[in-house]
């Protein structure tokens, strides 16, 4: 590498370098419209003027049976098969306030809300960087490892999904902990020990993605601190104290994740959270060295999802293989390697994705950073034998999170807003008449998100608003639909209901149906005919309270990627249904299918 760069990457002022990168790479996220989890938001900060825990509750989506599920399911914004003790409650009133702060100041100007985000990106970014310059030996490793974080595209949805700034503030602030964390144990100035617990308090209710910081503490203490391993370890106990008294309060307020086959609550659950360590883990560090995105793991069936977990083993193998002198011989090392490892841990709680990489990266970018200079690119001389392979996959590395991500990050805000213009394009193919305020909209097939958008969408956006939602079956299977009688039809899925890995957010598989079970829903009952061998549903008959030509229906399926009428077959008809996932759109662009 150029002495030039070299001196670049070592300049004190290279934390400022990584910032303007990181929000440069991040600007177009002020152009974002709203997405997903932002319309309930918005919906509770403009609507709910009677809320009295505004900064609690903005991030409970089902609370329960002694909660809002009965409200929930009355309007149609869970589906039939939601577990009955469903809970999807997050404790954050930290972020919440920042929230509050934007509907206060400019609640119709979203640019100045995305800006805000993009401030705590910024931030994370600064304090990262900060910790790098800490930590690492070579300073050009650390001006390195900086520029690599604040360009990787896995932070995209973070920077500029609003409902994702959660994880941003956790970060910004439980790095000020770790910061602070440092100089206690490096000066031993018990004032600072104060300052980071008192930071780190805040952090953890900022977002439970603040456990990520933990993985950091414990790897500093058992890689660099100085001393006897037990006062190493017993220098933890203050955090892990505070990290009990927080589960505590989170526990007893009633938040939690619990019913779900996507969440899995480690207190509640242990073994399948054990489960899920070890089959989640490897994806998300698939994701995190590959560049490929992992999102579509909730979209394949189980035994796709048991494949990415076996191809992620792999891609750890060979990062070991690839780390495994440095890890050997550096302390640094060490605690970057077992930090990544750590920090991933607690997100396996939730499904993979991309942007729960985002304490993990820390680690990793140490990792490569520093192997960069082993291998004496980042000036002096080499450190250790290196053949070919090693420079090799190490170059592959640099180029996939430094020049790809310069490209990847802008289409990461790119995918969002496509996201984000694929609802607005879905909402503008349902009905839109003045009968479907009083009708309810059946979704022969659906996504469970798409279906409990439309309410709060058309609330906010305008347009006419059903009286009831409801979804029948998945739209990523053949479905058979017969109709039975008058009031009834029966849908037989070629795979079975809950087929998929994203059909089961809102139900366990550890609570099978049985055959003869009976559901009520609002408009039906919906009874279970046959089931699989793992106990999913094969076969429903959904018995509406009147004919289903009654007008009170309004019979909708998506078909070749559009949403439209459904035409109800004859009585012993069968019609069949083919998989069908929403035109994809940007702007006035179709992307999928084209």
């Amino acid at each position: 590498m150029p002495e030039r760069i070299q001196r670049l990457l070592a300049h004190p002022r290279l934390p400022v370098a990584a910032v303007l990168l990181g929000t440069l790479l991040a600007l177009p996220s002020l152009w974002a419209p709203l997405g997903i989890d932002d319309y309930f938001h918005r919906v509770y900060l403009l609507g709910d003027e009677e809320a009295d825990n505004i900064y609690l509750d903005l991030f409970c989506f089902v609370t329960g049976p002694e909660g809002n599920y009965e409200e929930l399911k009355e309007i149609g914004l869970v589906p039939w098969w939601i577990h009955p003790e469903l809970k999807l409650a997050f404790l954050r009133p930290v972020t919440i306030a920042t929230h509050v702060l934007d509907y206060q100041l400019w609640p119709d100007n979203f640019p100045l809300q995305h800006l805000h985000s993009l401030v705590w990106y910024a931030l994370a970014v600064w304090v990262v960087s900060l910790l790098y310059r800490r930590v690492s030996v070579v300073p050009a490793a650390a001006g390195l490892a900086a520029l690599l974080f604040a360009a990787e595209d896995a932070h995209a949805l973070p920077a500029c999904w609003l409902a994702n700034r959660n994880s941003l503030v956790a970060l910004t602030i439980s790095g000020l902990a770790m910061l602070a964390f440092i100089r206690w144990r490096t000066c031993r100035r018990p004032v600072w020990l104060v300052v980071s617990v008192s930071v780190y308090a805040v952090a953890l209710f900022a977002a439970e993605a603040a456990l990520g910081m933990l993985a950091y503490l414990v790897a500093y203490q058992l890689t660099l601190d100085r001393g006897r391993l037990s006062r190493r370890i017993g220098a933890l106990a203050p955090y892990l104290a505070l990290i009990v008294v927080w589960r505590a309060v989170y526990s007893s307020m009633g938040y939690g994740a619990t019913g779900s086959g996507l969440y899995v609550d480690p207190l509640v659950s242990p073994v399948a959270f054990i489960a899920a360590v070890v089959e989640r883990m490897p994806v998300l560090m698939w994701a995190q060295w590959t560049q490929l995105p992992t999102e579509v793991w909730m979209m394949v069936p189980r035994a796709g999802q048991l494949g990415w977990s076996a191809a992620g083993m792999a891609v750890c193998a060979g990062m070991l293989a690839l780390f495994h002198r440095q890890l050997r011989e550096e302390p640094q090392a060490r605690f970057w390697g077992l930090g990544m490892v750590l920090a991933l841990v607690p997100v396996c709680a939730a499904f993979p994705a991309d942007r729960l990489t985002l304490f993990a990266g820390i680690g990793a970018f140490g990792l490569l950073a520093g192997q960069a200079s082993r291998l004496g690119w980042l000036g002096g001389e080499a450190r250790g034998e290196h053949g070919r392979i090693s420079r090799l996959a190490t170059g592959i590395l640099l180029v996939l999170h430094g020049l790809v991500a310069l490209v990847a990050f802008p289409l990461g805000v790119t995918k969002m807003m496509a996201i984000a213009d694929t609802g607005t394009h879905v909402m503008e193919q349902l009905p839109n008449d003045a009968q479907l305020e009083e009708q309810s909209l059946v979704f022969i097939n659906g996504n469970e998100l798409l279906v409990a958008y439309v309410i709060p969408v058309r609330e906010m956006t305008g347009g006419a608003v059903p009286r009831y939602t409801s979804q029948l079956a998945s739209m990523q299977d053949v479905n058979r639909v017969t109709r039975v009688d008058e009031n009834s039809l029966e849908i037989r899925p070629d795979l079975g209901f809950l087929a998929q890995g994203g059909d089961l957010l809102m139900h366990d598989t550890k609570l099978p149906f049985v055959v003869g079970q009976r559901i009520r829903w609002p408009a039906f009952d919906a009874t279970i005919l046959e089931i699989t061998p793992d106990g999913r549903p094969a076969n429903v008959r959904f018995q509406f309270d009147v004919p289903l030509e009654d007008p009170s229906l309004r019979w909708v399926y998506w078909q070749d990627g559009v949403l439209q009428g459904f035409p109800v077959p004859a009585v012993g008809e069968t019609v069949v249904v083919e998989p069908s996932l929403p035109t994809l759109v940007f702007g006035d662009t179709v992307l999928y299918p084209r």
